[in-house]
């Protein structure tokens, strides 16, 4: 729930006139996003969901704050974290077969996430830096970290696309740069704790078969390869000419976007891991592509390798020798 009272003194400073409808369950105020002077823009005072009846626009309550009030992003999520009074949403263990409903609801950054920059802590930097990730490429992707909160001692890496004129959030991975669990202190691959750390968080209620991570600036890059990879790490090792799948399988939604890229002139790369569940993956991956007619080649990598871990030079070359997949 949200501190009503609070949501409604800041909206008071603002200027805007709330009031209080629907037996206290809602608030109402002019929209500064359209011309109409009258209140008809209505916020539930439980969750901050939003939506002007004038113009159309809707969303949640850190687009409230971002988009109505015109807050830069720093100040918006202090004054979420302000008017919020329940935790963060629960973090969900990464799970890219999951069958669950794909039920459209918002996705939000969360509340403890910092974007990084040059003065970021150290430890956030030297991990990117590990996984091949620099500075500049980091801030392009609106990479972060977070200290605080379910998500503490992860690097954020948000997974977002144009929809329309707007970007769209789909989900974000929460990837840990903790090397040892800090219960048992074992390597996290060892970790022998009845709920031990996962690598790799995403978030309840994200979307990440609805999309492909990187899709818009392959859609716009004059590359003519896709190359197709499981995880976001692997995609920005190649960012100008790759995208991820956040797993190693592959949706309709997914195969169609390829079919787009396709039809652009680009030819599609399959390159995942190389490990068991690499392999068993990208022949399934290679058949849903056949199978709606899209010529593929496929990149065989070594063993318990993946696009990030291994040399530049190796991987061009895999590439390179890919081979073209019939049935």
């Amino acid at each position: 729930m949200l501190d009503s009272a609070a949501l409604f003194d800041l909206l008071f400073s603002e200027g805007l006139d709330p009031e209080f409808v629907e037996e206290d369950t809602q608030i109402t105020v002019t929209c500064t996003l359209c011309e109409d002077d009258r209140p008809r823009l209505y916020l539930s005072s439980d969750t901050g969901v939003w939506l002007c009846f004038h113009c159309g626009e809707q969303g949640s309550l850190m687009s409230f704050f971002s988009q109505v009030l015109g807050y830069p992003p720093d100040e918006a999520f202090e004054q979420r974290r302000r008017i919020i009074q329940f935790e963060e949403h629960r973090p969900a263990r990464y799970l890219p077969h999951s069958s669950a409903s794909e039920v459209e609801v918002p996705v939000e950054l969360p509340l403890s996430y910092r974007p990084i920059k040059a003065a970021s802590p150290a430890a956030f930097r030297n991990y990117l830096k590990r996984r091949h990730v620099s500075l500049n490429l980091a801030i392009a992707f609106q990479i972060g970290y977070a200290v605080t909160g379910p998500y503490s001692g992860r690097i954020i890496v948000p997974v977002q696309n144009e929809e329309g004129s707007k970007p769209r959030l789909y989900t974000f991975i929460a990837r840990t740069i903790l090397k040892y669990c800090l219960n048992c202190l074992h390597n996290l691959a060892d970790c022998v704790c009845a709920e031990p750390i996962s690598k790799v968080l995403t978030p309840v209620g994200g979307h990440p078969r609805l999309t492909l991570f990187n899709y818009d600036a392959i859609r716009r890059s004059d590359s003519p390869l896709v190359i197709v990879t499981e995880g976001v790490f692997d995609a920005l090792r190649l960012p100008e000419e790759s995208v991820a799948l956040l797993g190693a399988a592959i949706s309709p939604t997914q195969v169609e976007l390829l079919g787009r890229l396709n039809k652009m002139g680009k030819q599609i790369i399959i390159c995942l891991d190389g490990d068991k569940a690499g392999r068993q993956g990208t022949k399934k991956v290679t058949e849903a592509l056949l199978s709606c007619m899209l010529p593929v080649r496929v990149a065989h990598l070594p063993d318990d390798t993946d696009p990030n871990s291994l040399d530049m030079a190796v991987l061009a070359d895999h590439l390179a020798q890919a081979k073209e997949a019939s049935w």
